[in-house]
């Protein structure tokens, strides 16, 4: 598993906040998507809108926010 996001969003810092409280954060390695990242293809193949969060499962699929 990895979570994609942004460093200043809300979203992404309470779904790194709830895997800390989990103790899964050390587990769930954080990938930074920059602004201009999520208006590219790449991430917009793992969120249609672009949006953070997303988190990556380990058989490659998305679950985004």
């Amino acid at each position: 598993m990895r979570l994609h996001g942004g460093i200043h969003s809300g979203y992404t810092q309470k779904v790194r906040i709830a895997l800390a409280e989990k103790g899964l954060a050390e587990h769930v390695p954080f990938v930074l998507v920059t602004p201009d990242e999520r208006r590219g293809p790449a991430h917009r193949a793992r969120h249609p809108l672009g949006l953070v969060p997303v988190l990556e499962l380990d058989d490659g699929s998305f679950l985004p926010e």
